[in-house]
């Protein structure tokens, strides 16, 4: 049981990764106002007219996961 408790983690801090550079990405995106932003929340798209305004969400949950892959308590899990 152990082995696969700790294989599941391990898959798990995979993700997690994966995830993290998922944001990195969309925060480089999110600086350039020329290009389109939006929001999607259960199937409702909503247009942002200031990028940047993202920016303070994305950097929480970026650090959330970090926290995660650190075994720290978090709100990703």
């Amino acid at each position: 049981m152990k082995d696969y408790t700790d294989e599941y983690r391990k898959q798990e801090i995979k993700s997690a990764k994966a995830e993290i550079t998922q944001i990195e990405a969309a925060m480089l995106l999110a600086t350039n106002n020329t290009l389109g932003c939006e929001i999607h929340i259960a199937g409702l798209k909503i247009g942002i007219c200031d990028n940047k305004k993202i920016l303070p969400a994305l950097k929480h949950h970026k650090r959330e996961i970090e926290k995660f892959i650190a075994g720290e308590s978090n709100m990703y899990e």
